[in-house]
């Protein structure tokens, strides 16, 4: 039985969650350890007052839940072969050096976002990433650039996102929860202009488009686009989230530049449920499904509209394409398989 500390964002809508429950699936003993105090909403937006605010401009974001005191009790008090930090942008060095010492447990760093730009880390996190054994991503940038070694980093793992097997699958909608979150087509995500400007073209050339997320309203008018004004999330007893992609035959993968992604957690979460893919065509994506098999992928607007039109006009085909998606994801792309190949990977340093 392996025997480890989780470190993470423990909120309900945290996707920490998913590791933690694979990591419990496989066998491990875990003692978790929130990062992060409880969101004020769903979507877990923190409220920081004066002194915090101005701790953040500065660089140092402070271990508000006292994460790193626990760790280093719990070290003292337990043997640990494994500590896991999520993102870990409020846990010093000194403490991990001390807890590693303690307990003998070997140090992984888990993010899903793009820790090589300045944005997403911290002057603690930097200076703490020569103490972890095993750095993992999800951006293939930092791997083909080597960006987190030129920062510090002992090794790095790239993986894929995973979808959560509790919430991501097909779920059967009523009449009226198709009339909520039901869709030909639909986004989910938050306002950026190349992603209004490609969703005014599909408007334009008279595709639907329901949307959903934070900054739309507002922003962007059109009579074919049904703008939700708010995010669609899954919490406790309310998988919004997971209705919306159900009850869409296309769910659109539109990418952040700002994080360089390649993929995101919808690129898997949207077939998990068992609505079509149609994203953006990077080298990414197109190793992870077969384009025209298991997903589709578009390199401009015309493109985009192209098979949007393609597909809303001949069910079986998308339907085959959907379900063969889903298919790929429980065979390659659950969390059981990513945490497994994360500690193969720690095993070998």
């Amino acid at each position: 039985m392996l025997r480890m500390a989780y470190l993470a964002d423990l909120n309900p809508y945290a996707r920490a969650r998913i590791r933690l429950d694979a990591a419990l699936e496989i066998g491990s003993k875990v003692w978790e350890i929130a990062t992060l105090p409880r969101g004020d909403d769903a979507l877990g937006s923190q409220r920081h007052p004066l002194w915090e605010r101005v701790a953040l401009k500065l660089g140092f974001n402070p271990d508000r839940t006292g994460a790193g005191r626990r760790l280093l009790a719990l070290a003292v008090a337990h043997p640990l072969e494994l500590i896991w930090v999520d993102k870990g942008l409020t846990i010093s060095r000194r403490i991990l050096e001390r807890a590693k010492a303690a307990s003998g447990a070997k140090l992984v760093s888990f993010s899903e976002d793009d820790m090589a730009l300045r944005h997403n880390n911290c002057r603690r996190w930097r200076q703490a990433l020569e103490a972890y054994d095993l750095i993992v991503t999800t951006k293939i940038a930092n791997i083909e650039n080597s960006e987190l070694e030129a920062l510090g980093a002992k090794r790095v793992l790239f993986v894929r996102q995973t979808y959560d097997p509790k919430s991501h699958f097909p779920m059967a909608l009523d009449d009226d929860e198709l009339e909520r979150f039901g869709a030909d087509l639909s986004f989910v995500g938050v306002y950026e202009d190349a992603r209004a400007q490609s969703l005014l073209k599909m408007a334009d050339a008279g595709l639907p488009v329901r949307l959903w997320g934070p900054n739309w309203a507002g922003k962007i008018r059109h009579p074919n686009l049904r703008v939700m004004g708010r995010a669609a999330v899954n919490t406790p007893g309310s998988p919004d989230y997971s209705k919306v992609l159900s009850g869409t035959k296309i769910s659109l993968g539109f990418l952040r530049k700002l994080n360089r992604d390649q993929h995101t957690s919808r690129s898997v979460e949207i077939p998990a449920c068992g609505s079509m893919l149609l994203a953006e065509r990077t080298p990414d994506h197109m190793s992870m499904f077969r384009e025209g098999i298991e997903a589709e992928f578009f390199a401009s607007n015309d493109e985009l509209i192209e098979k949007a039109r393609h597909y809303l006009g001949h069910e079986e085909a998308r339907l085959r394409i959907a379900q063969a998606g889903r298919e790929r994801c429980l065979r390659d792309y659950s969390p059981s398989i990513q945490v497994e190949r994360i500690l193969k990977a720690l095993a070998e340093t």
